[in-house]
This record gives structure tokens, C-alpha cells and sequence, in this order.
């Protein structure tokens, strides 16, 4: 799945955040995940998730 985050800041006009995520969406094909201006977006969070997991089925195997 082709993702990509879309969000703005305080200043950021509505307008532009809208035309950007129907820019990604319909001509790009992208599939667009707004949040928040924060650290760590989507893609950090879902990437340390994973990451934590494979690390632990890494070292439950190495005991085996």
C-alpha cells in the first residue's frame, strides 16, 4: 500500500491541505493518511511497532 501522510500547520489554509490529498489520492494513487503536525507520524509509529515485534521474535528464536 502506497501511503503517504498529509498534515499542516496552524497556518496552513484548509484549502490547500484539501487539494493536496486529493492530488495524492486521485493522481498519484496514493493512499492518504491525514495526522496531526507531531513527532513520530503514522509511519514511525506503525514502523516501531513492527520493529519491537521483530525483535522480540528474533530473540525468542535464538533461545530455542
Amino acid at each position: 500500500m502506497p501511503a503517504c501522510e498529509v498534515t499542516g500547520i496552524e497556518d496552513t489554509d484548509p484549502d490547500t491541505v484539501n487539494f493536496m490529498k486529493q492530488f495524492l489520492e486521485k493522481r498519484l494513487r496514493r493512499v492518504v493518511i491525514p495526522v496531526k503536525n507531531t513527532v513520530a507520524f503514522a509511519g514511525n509509529r506503525i514502523a516501531f511497532v513492527l520493529f519491537s515485534r521483530i525483535t522480540s521474535l528474533a530473540a525468542n528464536s535464538a533461545l530455542r
